[in-house]
């Protein structure tokens, strides 16, 4: 995300996370404690909002979350001094921030009336695998003749087989009368052989059993069973095409008995095989995807994983009505709270743009709203363009599916995405540029910034479209897209971010975690995105240049954590290198400014 407008800045004794008319306030004060010899610091929590409020706080290897009441503290023990970021709530009004932990430090966390709607999740919805909860049924009655003797019944199955088969007093029987209690003893050995976990065995007894009596309708059901636990364990253990084939044939034999339940459960664990086929598919096998999905829906149309998933097939289409109905589907088969949030931001972005049009060239999907925009979207296209052959040429990296671009008015960009006002532009899978209402002149005048701006988001969306879903480094996303678009970030003050960073009010670039679009103070935000550039530069010019970056990313694309890919890389650990670049900065070598 692109810097386009800076201003606020850090109060010496306050950390204000907006600068809205104050609602409710949540205190804090930082201490030094010592517990039983382990000196750090402790930061107390003081609720003075009305009601409850929930918080979380995360950073310098601590994880909390809790919720206080009007008066009610909560104490948090660091080890050391440094940046940790937390989030704070009131209601549906939900802020977050980075707030500095130094011994002394008393600060006010403002909890205001703007509530921030996160952009739609990868997937926040889980797949849940399928499971048979049920025990397979007993056998059939069958009256027969004994010629054997009252000692039959005492025989164990698979002995009374044997002295069927080879007792002279079987003679005493008709063919008929043989076959079927032959029939009936094998289906009583499935069964048996099914409850012991034996599914193999007890495929073969079933299948014997119907040799010598037919399809009857209760061997049917047991051998329908077997073969649908079967097909159900060679799925969970990721053979997904035999444990179709299995589902499939256990269906087919249901289709010759009354067991309603059992198929209920079949066509369920089938979805689950057909949605699991999807989500396996590369983001860019967009098509395939889909019928995956639809087809999981027509086994069970509650599946709410598929439904998600054409969901957000149909959200980068930009066919936010469709995605809508998915999403509200999704949400009323799983109760899953992160879609009412994804919903509730997606209706907005309906409301606010359900009349935009969709052109599809190339690589990219443009949508904008009326003729007068047209300029705005023809101007974002050539620079799309260029963009990709100049980061493309940086990176070693082209898209891998269309990338979605929307063109908003600044109004619009804000209702929509309710991002600080620091923010010119957003990648959150789409590209979305808020220029649409630069008239030709200022378009031209300004082409540099949002030459600028494009670039940044198409870098961070050329990134995603090879990374998928992989967990990629805040640093390292910011840093690269800010030296592929050419941006040399601007800070009102370099010396305060060089204290900031030696202190700890700052954080380096290992401790970054979560979104920079969450953190509302314009200066901090600038900072952050200024280690991040001054770190990747210093990694590009010392340490082996672009060719050296790119073998990362590969590897990264390969599947390599960060931290596999980066040693494996440069021969040394982020930290190592991160210290080197500590001292050029206080240095104030330029290979860090």
């Amino acid at each position: 995300m692109g810097i386009s407008k800076l201003g606020l800045c850090i109060l010496s004794v306050a950390w204000l996370l907006s600068l809205d008319a104050v609602a409710s306030t949540l205190q804090f004060k930082v201490s030094e404690r010592s517990v039983e010899g382990d000196t750090g610091q402790s930061v107390v929590f003081l609720s003075k909002a009305v009601g409850n409020v929930s918080y979380s706080v995360t950073g310098l290897g601590v994880i909390k979350s809790g919720e206080l009441a009007e008066g009610a503290s909560a104490e948090i023990r660091f080890k050391r001094d440094g940046i940790v970021q937390f989030k704070v709530g009131e209601g549906k009004n939900q802020e977050s921030g980075v707030v500095p932990v130094a011994e002394g430090k008393q600060g006010v966390v403002l909890i205001s009336g703007t509530a921030f709607v996160p952009m739609p999740e990868a997937n926040p919805v889980a797949p849940t695998a399928p499971a048979f909860e049920f025990s397979p049924l007993a056998e059939d009655e069958f009256q027969f003749k004994n010629p054997y003797g009252a000692a039959f019944d005492k025989l164990s199955t698979p002995e009374k087989i044997r002295m069927v088969m080879e007792s002279p007093k079987t003679s005493e029987l008709s063919r008929d009368e043989r076959r079927n209690l032959l029939g009936f003893l094998y289906n009583q050995k499935g069964v048996e052989e099914a409850n012991a976990k034996n599914f193999n065995e007890a495929e073969k007894s079933l299948k014997t059993a119907i040799d010598y009596m037919g399809e009857h309708g209760r061997v049917v059901s047991n051998l329908a069973f077997v073969t649908a636990v079967q097909g159900n364990n060679l799925a969970l253990a990721g053979d997904l095409r035999e444990g179709e084939k299995q589902l499939e044939f256990a269906l087919k034999l249901l289709d010759k008995t009354e067991n309603p339940e059992l198929k209920k459960q079949v066509n369920s664990a089938l979805s689950g095989v057909y949605t699991k086929m999807g989500l396996d598919l590369p983001s860019t096998d967009r098509g395939r995807k889909e019928n995956y999905f639809r087809k999981a829906l027509e086994y069970d149309p509650t599946q709410h994983v598929a439904l998600f998933e054409l969901g957000q097939i149909a959200y980068a289409n930009y066919e936010l009505e469709k995605a809508l109905d998915f999403y509200e589907a999704a949400y009323r088969y799983s109760g899953e709270p992160t879609l009412a949030t994804l919903i509730q931001k997606v209706r907005t972005e309906f409301e606010q743009a359900g009349d935009f049009t969709t052109h599809d060239r190339g690589d990219f999907k443009i949508s904008f709203e009326g003729r007068e925009t047209k300029a705005a979207a023809d101007k974002a296209r050539g620079l799309l363009a260029d963009a990709q052959r100049d980061v493309g040429r940086m990176v070693g990296l082209r898209p891998n599916d269309t990338i979605p671009v929307v063109i908003y008015s600044a109004g619009q960009f804000q209702n929509i995405l309710g991002l600080h006002s620091w923010a010119g532009a957003a990648y959150d899978g789409k590209i979305r540029l808020p220029i649409a209402d630069l008239s030709e002149r200022e378009l031209k005048e300004g082409e540099d910034r949002i030459r600028q701006i494009v670039y940044h988001e198409y870098t961070h969306a050329v990134l995603q479209s090879h990374l998928g879903r992989k967990s990629v480094p805040i640093w390292f996303q910011e840093g690269l897209a800010q030296l592929a678009s050419g941006e040399t970030p601007r800070v009102g003050d370099p010396n305060w971010v060089v204290r900031g960073v030696s202190t700890g009010m700052i954080p380096i670039p290992s401790e970054m975690t979560g979104q920079f679009s969450t953190v509302r103070d314009g200066q901090m935000a600038s900072a952050l995105y200024f280690v991040s550039f001054s770190f990747m530069r210093y990694l590009i010019e010392e340490h082996g240049g672009w060719s050296r970056l790119r073998r990362l990313i590969d590897r990264l694309t390969d599947g390599d954590s960060m931290t596999e890919a980066f040693k494996s890389t440069y021969r040394r650990t982020l930290s190592e290198i991160e210290e080197d670049w500590l001292l050029a900065l206080e240095r104030r070598d330029p290979s860090a400014f």
